[in-house]
């Protein structure tokens, strides 16, 4: 039997925790709030009457490697504050030190030293199993941020996560769960008298849509054509809405679904500090770019061997793309350089249908309900869908 556990309490984490009901035993206890005790509620035989097959955990999750869950209680971000989002360097820390573990027990999931691996640890979040930006880094790897899940678990799972948005749709006939597109511009902002903007024009944005030569599913390029369509007439104002998406079949009366077609616009800046042992020694202020840019690079996290290197968490393939798609405002501060990175970035959200232009779905039917539940069209197997490692 399947054993999930969703942590969050809004409508995202409502709906998945219905999904994992349905897929087996969703374990819910008051004070259960990281995935530490989630692995030590398993690993008191009481506590599951059957045999665990696989793990289900699920929360809002980015392509930058972020998960807004915990993995141990009192974990502390790069900035020294206590957070709830998990990233490759909380990873790390479940590594370094016991009471932050979260490794599996071997007799939870049935594991003997020398044997094949044969659970699995699925993670349901939005873009965390995407492929890496570059794959041509040394040491190569699809998916780093997986990895470490993996290593942080104990390395006797498998590990598979979305590769794309996830979705979920509640009906009152039950669950639907499907992937949509997420196709991403970014650039940085452009300073205009004393106001920062981003693209010029709806044209500027198309053309940049049409140049990363994005790929539906099935590996056909998207038309030049589509990304007017899908873009509004007004590229400077965010849209968000519900449109009703084709099942392909019926249950009972229903043949569609409401799933998201967004047009987004995020211009959330990033800050870097550097600190002088006194306001005097700043240089001057033709040198701060580089001061910076030089305080950056020598971050470990920042550096070309870290496995998951921030640039690339960013989008980015080097550091140089890095730094230079974004706008940077410096300004000292007392003995302090303070720096500013500002960019736009640009998503359209749009739901993966099939040749037929058929929601491709799972189907979790309410109790009661005389509809057969669909679990094929999303399998964690399928590199279309899910990183995996």
């Amino acid at each position: 039997m399947d054993y999930g556990f969703v942590p969050g309490r809004d409508r995202y984490a409502k709906i998945l925790a219905t999904v994992f009901s349905h897929r087996g035993t969703l374990v819910r206890r008051k004070g259960l709030a990281t995935v530490q005790g989630f692995v030590k509620h398993l690993a008191d035989p009481a506590n599951r009457p059957q045999p665990v097959d696989d793990l289900l955990v699920g929360a809002h999750a980015t392509s930058q490697g972020t998960i807004q869950m915990k993995m141990f209680p009192k974990q502390v971000g790069n900035d020294g504050k206590l957070t709830g989002t998990t990233d490759f360097e909380i990873l790390s820390q479940a590594l370094q030190l016991p009471e932050n573990s979260v490794k599996i027990p071997d007799s939870v999931i049935d594991f003997v030293l020398g044997s094949p691996i044969t659970h699995s640890f699925h993670f349901k979040g939005c873009n965390v199993g995407k492929d890496r930006t570059d794959r041509t880094r040394n040491p190569e790897s699809r998916f780093p941020f997986l990895l470490k899940v993996q290593e942080a678990l104990g390395s006797h799972v498998h590990v598979t996560a979305p590769k794309h948005f996830h979705g979920l749709t509640p009906h009152k006939l039950g669950s639907f769960e499907y992937m949509c597109y997420e196709f991403v511009v970014r650039m940085p902002a452009r300073l205009i008298d004393t106001r920062f903007e981003g693209v010029d024009t709806r044209d500027h944005l198309i053309d940049e849509f049409k140049a990363l030569a994005y790929q539906f599913v099935n590996q056909e390029l998207v038309p030049d054509d589509a990304w007017g369509g899908w873009l509004p007439k007004n590229v400077r104002k965010e849209r968000r809405t519900q449109v009703p998406s084709t099942l392909g079949v019926k249950y009972g009366r229903v043949s569609t679904v409401l799933t998201p077609q967004q047009y987004r616009i995020d211009t959330t800046p990033i800050q870097f500090t550097r600190k002088y042992p006194s306001a005097a020694e700043i240089p001057p202020a033709n040198d701060w770019q580089a001061a910076i840019r030089d305080g950056i690079r020598a971050l470990y996290r920042f550096k070309d061997e870290h496995p998951f290197p921030v640039f690339e968490r960013a989008g980015y393939k080097t550091f140089d793309d890095f730094w230079n798609g974004y706008h940077w405002s410096i300004a000292p501060s007392g003995d302090t350089l303070i720096a500013t990175g500002r960019r736009y970035i640009y998503t359209l959200l749009l739901a993966i249908r099939d040749q037929d232009e058929n929601l491709i779905f799972n189907f979790y039917p309410a109790p009661g309900s005389t509809h057969a539940a669909v679990t094929t069209a999303l399998v964690e197997t399928d590199d279309s869908y899910f990183g995996s490692v």
